[in-house]
């Protein structure tokens, strides 16, 4: 499921790289409601709510 996110996200205009892909593909596979990261390239994400620490 991380290269289909990481595929997702390659035109995106900012990098999203193998580790941020298994970081959120982990999340969804698990049906998480919320992913916490102090990582600002999730800030575009919209797949899943994400909380800035």
């Amino acid at each position: 499921m991380s290269s289909v996110k990481k595929h997702s996200y390659a035109g995106a205009s900012f990098p999203f790289v193998w580790g941020d892909a298994f970081c959120l593909s982990t999340a969804l596979n698990n049906n998480a409601n919320v992913l916490i990261t102090a990582d600002r390239k999730f800030d575009k994400v919209l797949d899943i709510s994400i909380m800035k620490i």
